[in-house]
């Protein structure tokens, strides 16, 4: 090899073609993020020159230690290459074990500040031709240095442990202690899994991940809401019992910050087994009752892919448990509820135990479809329902409630007073970032003279660990969702047509008819209009989608129902904690619909937007697409534009689109007979390639500034013109 390189990437490619007879290609699949690469059981480093062997050597340590983090093994070996010395220092990793167990924040090319190498190295020359064979050997060296599990890399490591054995938690809380899958881990010599009591939930396997939905509740949010739960106990009247009720405990989070009194009173259950032991553990004796109320023994018949079938809160055995009836049927005993119940939408309607291998209907489902309940996929509202009406029977019972708001917003499942209550941020309970609500419900009717249809939170985040008050938010009751607009008018003139689309656009080989007619101008999804998620199939269409939860835009109605394809944006640029609060709504009706200029702004929205996927296209059937919703020559909606007054803003916005099109149209790719909307443009005209690093280099640099600027000056519109109707005409809410 040479010794006068003027990048590493050289350097760094032509010792991988000589040491490990690799192409360049080939290197490529061996790089890894923020490193040079890991060849077998090594470590590479690569530098032009190296200055100081201990600060090169402390940016491998750190490295080192993000792999422990993400629970990749570690090469037993580090190699620092100092390029143009022609110098390779060898390292090995298990005299830097105690330096790999910390977990540094500061980027690995800062290095660990003050580091000594008190250690050996070897020392080899790679351009002495008698060292070649030295260095080839030890590259092909696969050795690894095994280390330690804690709280910093265990979820990682059950990740990889469920990908690669496909087995359940209870399978992995074994292996931790008895390693062989895990192979580069130490057993685990804890007797308990105490360390791990925050990441529990983390930690499930796929299958018990969706079937119990559950999320940690931090300790900042959990101290919080108890404030709550003893305003409830401040009804109790003197001399009166009362318990504390939480069937979806978990590991005990909520419980943790209770004083021993109030623990005293505490019945607790959980339904996943690995979580019953930590609960069993660390509140047997100083709760009143815990659910079961002895350790079950694995693979007895009270547990069943690491869940507890006594625990079930949504069967009737549950319901019947004699411990929690004597409580219920007791007078003078106030019972709170005081839940984070788990939020998966099960859309199958199940339960997670398993009856003879297929999933049942859980008691409590059912129930709620004999009393005409139609939200019963989401299993956080089969614990609420089932709250309110089998465990609420007098006006000092309770419930302090962790949950999205749409149980109350949209879904009507209480109708209790409402005391008081918070808004906090999801992203803290290993999800993403979005409000939960958590509310006090007083087990009386609710205030009917204004207060019900609007609910004060408090808005709360975390920020360095400290509980941040952020600002009130009034959530308002939805009662008509935007599915109210959908125009499900059939003509006689509609024929069955074999196109579809997806969401994105292009043409779907499902097997799904759809209806044809000259007078469809487009196709509007509807799927996820709700208060969770509504923006993930919520688009413009040239036909038919394949899911079918949408309606045709005629030549009747196009104009007026555009203001739906605003609402997407709106529910995009929230702030956390608005998210989850705010829904679509359609609860004014079509007054917005009187307002000509929110009419025009909605339709040049429309129309230049990324929402619009509209489209045109020649389908496997031969017949021609064309957008009819873009500004392009003799559209519908063109033509339309040409009949109205613009003002300033609108013929801003207006010009950076004819730029982008006059750009578009000048390129190979550009098909005369189409018509071009925005995203169709992105997606075919503005072509690019990539570099080795996978960086997107553009063909047409100038169209590519002319997309970035058109999207700006689209959602500066947005904003200033749209979305603040939205809220006037509740098509947000």
């Amino acid at each position: 090899m040479r010794t006068n390189y003027l990048t590493e990437k050289e350097g760094q490619f032509e010792f991988y073609q000589e040491f490990c007879g690799l192409s360049n290609a080939q290197v490529q699949k061996y790089l890894l993020v923020n490193s040079d690469g890991i060849w077998n059981g090594n470590l590479l480093e690569f530098k032009l020159n190296v200055q100081n062997i201990d600060k090169d050597l402390s940016q491998c340590i750190i490295y080192l230690s993000k792999l422990r983090l993400k629970g990749i093994p570690l090469p037993a070996n580090i190699l620092l290459i100092s390029l143009n010395q022609g110098v390779l220092y060898l390292f090995r990793t298990d005299n830097y074990l105690k330096e790999i167990h910390i977990v540094y924040n500061n980027s690995a090319s800062h290095g660990i500040k003050k580091f000594t190498n008190q250690f050996s190295k070897i020392d080899y020359n790679f351009t002495d031709i008698n060292n070649e064979k030295k260095i080839k050997l030890q590259l092909k060296e696969k050795g690894y240095v095994k280390v330690d599990v804690d709280i910093n890399n265990v979820v990682a490591l059950a990740n990889i442990y469920y990908q690669i054995t496909k087995k359940r938690k209870v399978d992995f809380m074994d292996e931790l202690r008895n390693p062989s899958d895990l192979y580069w881990i130490n057993s685990y010599q804890q007797n308990n899994n105490s360390e791990f009591r925050f990441v529990l939930d983390l930690l499930n396997d796929k299958i018990n991940k969706k079937e119990l939905g559950a999320f940690y509740t931090p300790k900042e949010y959990a101290i919080k809401s108890i404030e709550l739960v003893r305003k409830a106990i401040s009804l109790v009247p003197d001399g009166n019992d009362y318990i504390i009720l939480d069937r979806c405990a978990g590991s005990g989070n909520l419980e943790r910050y209770l004083t021993e009194e109030e623990l005293d009173h505490c019945i607790l259950s959980t339904f996943e087994y690995i979580e019953w032991i930590e609960l069993y553990n660390e509140f047997n004796d100083r709760v009143r009752y815990i659910i079961p109320p002895v350790k079950p023994i694995y693979n007895s018949s009270d547990v069943d892919s690491g869940l507890i079938v006594s625990a079930d809160a949504l069967n009737k055995a549950f319901i019947d448990n004699a411990e929690i009836k004597r409580y219920l049927n007791n007078p003078k005993c106030s019972i709170i509820l005081f839940e984070n119940p788990p939020y998966r939408d099960e859309t199958s309607g199940m339960t997670g135990i398993k009856a003879k291998g297929k999933k049942t209907k859980s008691f409590i489902l059912e129930e709620m479809v004999k009393n005409g309940i139609s939200k019963t996929n989401e299993l956080a509202n089969q614990f609420i329902w089932s709250g309110i009406n089998y465990y609420l029977r007098q006006e000092t019972d309770s419930y302090v409630l962790y949950s999205p708001v749409k149980y109350w917003k949209l879904d009507k499942l209480v109708d209790r007073y409402f005391g008081d209550g918070f808004v906090f941020n999801r992203e803290h309970f290993h999800a993403s970032k979005s409000a939960v609500s958590c509310i006090w419900w007083q087990n009386k009717p609710e205030d009917r003279k204004g207060v019900l249809n609007q609910i004060p939170l408090g808005v709360y985040n975390i920020v360095d660990n400290n509980l941040k008050y952020e600002r009130e938010i009034f959530v308002k009751r939805c009662d008509y969702q935007v599915s109210v607009y959908f125009d499900k008018t059939t003509y006689p003139t509609d024929v069955v047509d074999d196109t579809v689309v997806s969401g994105n656009g292009y043409e779907s080989f499902k097997k799904v008819k759809g209806i044809y007619n000259n007078n469809i101008v487009a196709y509007i999804t509807g799927a996820g209009f709700g208060i969770s998620h509504p923006q993930l199939n919520f688009n413009l269409l040239t036909c038919t989608c394949d899911h079918k939860h949408g309606f045709y835009l005629r030549d009747n109605n196009w104009y007026e129902k555009l203001p739906i394809l605003a609402v997407k944006n709106g529910l995009c640029i929230r702030k956390w904690f608005e998210n989850e609060l705010i829904c679509c709504s359609a609860d004014l009706g079509n007054k917005y619909t009187q307002d000509s200029i929110f009419l025009q702004n909605c339709f040049i929205f429309a129309c230049l937007c990324d929402y619009n996927k509209c489209l045109s296209f020649e389908s496997k059937k031969g017949r021609l697409y064309l957008n009819k919703l873009c500004f392009d020559y003799d559209t519908l909606a063109m033509n339309k534009l040409k009949t109205m007054t613009l003002s300033t803003e609108d013929n801003k916005l207006i010009d950076a689109w004819n730029k982008v099109l006059s750009e578009a149209k000048s390129k190979s790719e550009y098909i005369p007979t189409y018509r071009y909307g925005t995203y169709q443009i992105s997606k075919e005209i503005n072509t690019f390639t990539r570099d080795v690093n996978g960086k997107r280099i553009f063909n047409y640099p100038t169209l590519n500034t002319n997309l970035i600027n058109l999207k700006k000056i689209v959602n500066d519109y947005f904003e200033r013109n749209i979305l603040q109707k939205l809220y006037d005409y509740e098509l947000l809410k």
